[in-house]
């Protein structure tokens, strides 16, 4: 991470291009099937806030990330909304993942990027602390105390209706909102969505989620969502 981060490991031409084709096939077969197709790049926490890195370091503005959101319409990197959380910070003080707050900053975001206006805004400035239960860099610690974050206070409007308890790849979840105006969405994601669907839900009129490695056509075929 570090290497790219710093853009000691940056794409080639080559591997740039490679992104390209396979984007655009992705969204050759959305449009097929009348829906859209938008990628949205969480910023690494090392990226949103620079200054806590260790000395020496320093982010590079030819890193991957920038690169693919520079190159590619339908590309969505949110880092400038997520750098003005300072405190609250946007993500989790011992883990690698954004909170609900940098979740939502992201995702209404996303919407504005991509549609300028949207039915649904989630306030961001209504949160209140809690101690989270799990830390994927603290809890490889043994002995430490977990450090206090924010999460957003917000009235859901959308339910899960199903999860196939499956951890990490592989899992599954529906949700779906009372709100039918809204897009039909689906989202291949890892664990940056998986930490916060209940939120994510909220954009969406019914959300399929997948945490799966790639994009599978068959899936967006079947379910035909207006959103990919």
């Amino acid at each position: 991470v570090i290497s790219q981060v710093t853009g000691k490991r940056a794409l080639t031409d080559r591997l740039l291009n490679s992104w390209k084709s396979l984007i655009h096939e992705r969204t050759i077969i959305c449009d097929k099937l009348n829906c859209q197709y938008a990628v949205l790049i969480a910023p690494n926490k090392h990226c949103v806030y620079p200054s806590y890195l260790p000395d020496g370091i320093l982010v590079s503005n030819q890193r991957p990330a920038v690169q693919l959101a520079n190159s590619i319409t339908n590309v969505y990197y949110p880092l400038q909304p997520l750098k003005a959380f300072k405190n609250p910070y946007a993500y989790y003080k011992n883990d690698t993942h954004w909170n609900s707050l940098g979740a939502c900053c992201a995702w209404n975001n996303f919407f504005i990027h991509f549609y300028g206006k949207y039915d649904v805004f989630i306030d961001t400035a209504k949160v209140e602390e809690y101690t989270p239960l799990y830390n994927d860099l603290g809890s490889k610690v043994s002995s430490y105390s977990m450090p206090q974050s924010h999460r957003v206070l917000h009235s859901f409007t959308s339910s899960q209706i199903y999860n196939n308890f499956i951890r990490n790849t592989g899992n599954i979840q529906i949700y779906n909102n009372k709100n039918k105006q809204l897009k039909r969405g689906v989202v291949f994601g890892d664990s940056f969505t998986n930490a916060q669907p209940p939120y994510i839900a909220e954009f969406f009129s019914e959300l399929y989620f997948f945490w799966f490695p790639c994009v599978y056509s068959e899936v967006v075929h079947k379910i035909r969502p207006d959103i990919v």
